[in-house]
C-alpha cells in the first residue's frame, strides 16, 4: 500500500485547526477520518471529499494525497468570521475614501481661496475649470463612501 501524501497546505491546516505537528500523526489522523467517514462528494474538479462529523478531507482523484482539511464546526463561527472580515474591510475602505474626501476639501478650499485672491482672468478661468473638477471628485468620492456604508450595512455592520 502506498503511503499518503499530505500536501503542504494540508499540513498548515492540520497543525493550525487540529494541533498535529508530525508527518506520521498527520498520516494516521487523515487514514483513520477518511475510514470512518463517508465519501461526501466528488466535486468538478474530481477531488474526492470525506466527511467525518464536522471534518472534511479533500483528496486528490486518486486518494493519494490529503489536499487539505476542514473544520466545518458551526455556521455561527463562519458567519462570524465573515462578519469580522466584511467590518475590518469596510472600514479599510470607508477609511481610504475618508482621507481622500478630506485632502479633496482641502483642495477645493484652496482653489476658493486662490480664486478669490486672483485678479487675472485667465488664471480666474484656469482657477474655475479646476475648482469644477475638484468639485466632480468630491461628489464622486461621496458617493463611493455612501455606496461602501449601504454595502457594508446590507452585511449587518454600521458604519
Amino acid at each position: 500500500m502506498t503511503q499518503l501524501f499530505i500536501a503542504p497546505h494540508a499540513q498548515e491546516r492540520l497543525k493550525q485547526r487540529f494541533g498535529i505537528h508530525s508527518l506520521s500523526s498527520m498520516r494516521s489522523f487523515a487514514e483513520a477520518k477518511k475510514k470512518d467517514g463517508k465519501l461526501k462528494e466528488i466535486s468538478n474538479e474530481g477531488r474526492k471529499i470525506y466527511r467525518w462529523g464536522s471534518i472534511e478531507l479533500i483528496f486528490t482523484q486518486d486518494e493519494k494525497t490529503l489536499i487539505t482539511v476542514i473544520d466545518t464546526k458551526s455556521e455561527e463561527v463562519v458567519a462570524a468570521v465573515i462578519e469580522n472580515v466584511v467590518v475590518k474591510e469596510a472600514r479599510k475602505m470607508l477609511t481610504v475614501k475618508s482621507r481622500v474626501y478630506r485632502k479633496e476639501e482641502i483642495r477645493v478650499a484652496e482653489i476658493t481661496l486662490n480664486m478669490l485672491k486672483a485678479k487675472n482672468p485667465k488664471i480666474k478661468a484656469k482657477l474655475s475649470e479646476t475648482l469644477a473638477s475638484a468639485k466632480t471628485e468630491l461628489d464622486r468620492l461621496k458617493t463611493d463612501i455612501r455606496a461602501i456604508r449601504t454595502v457594508a450595512k446590507k452585511y449587518g455592520v454600521n458604519l
